[in-house]
């Protein structure tokens, strides 16, 4: 059974991202709500593919909470994963206007509306076991965890490994195939002026 739904949310996330014209940001729709209608069923599907290895066995969770911090760009869009069971939870959105709010919270969607603020709100949540996620620019490079970006009007990954494994989170290996790996330690080295 749990084979079958990782068979599924895999054909889904790749339907989404790469194949058919599911995952292309045209259509109908206007094109930012048509973005984040895609996203949030990207965290969604993102929900199976995450493994929080330091989870008490039997412990009682509430919830799955994925959090939004700053402006929300889904609008209603993200309220519709209010109630679906993942994991054997109920997920529950929340907004939180500060990173301080933060509180159990498994993902966490960093909206662009804080990329002023972003280097002390990755700093804050460093020690957390919370998966970082956003769209702004340069966001797995400065130490996010998981960065949406488009491509072709086609949403893709990128991902910070090292920021992941250091929060103690694994990726499936079936969602890593959809994603470029970012080193940041190369970039770093990268950036540096040769003078």
């Amino acid at each position: 059974m749990i084979k079958k739904r990782v068979t599924i949310a895999i054909q889904i996330l790749l339907l989404l991202c790469i194949g058919g014209g599911a995952g292309q940001l045209h259509g109908g729709e206007s094109l930012p709500s048509r973005e984040y209608k895609l996203k949030a069923g990207l965290i969604y599907n993102l929900t199976q593919f995450v493994d929080y290895p330091d989870r008490q066995e039997g412990a009682e969770e509430v919830c799955f909470r994925i959090g939004i911090l700053g402006q929300d760009p889904f609008a209603e869009e993200i309220d519709i994963l209010n109630g679906k069971i993942i994991q054997d939870q109920k997920i529950e959105v929340v907004r939180y206007k500060g990173v301080d709010e933060v509180a159990e919270c498994r993902m966490l969607f960093i909206s662009s509306s804080e990329k002023a603020m972003r280097t002390a709100i990755l700093d804050a949540l460093k020690e957390k076991k919370i998966l970082t996620m956003s769209d702004m620019d340069g966001f797995s490079e400065a130490g996010g965890m998981i960065h949406f970006i488009t491509v072709n009007n086609r949403i893709r990954f990128k991902v910070n490994l090292v920021r992941v494994r250091a929060a103690g989170l694994r990726l499936s290996a079936h969602f890593l195939k959809l994603a470029t790996i970012v080193d940041p330690e190369r970039i770093k080295e990268d950036d540096c002026d040769p003078k």
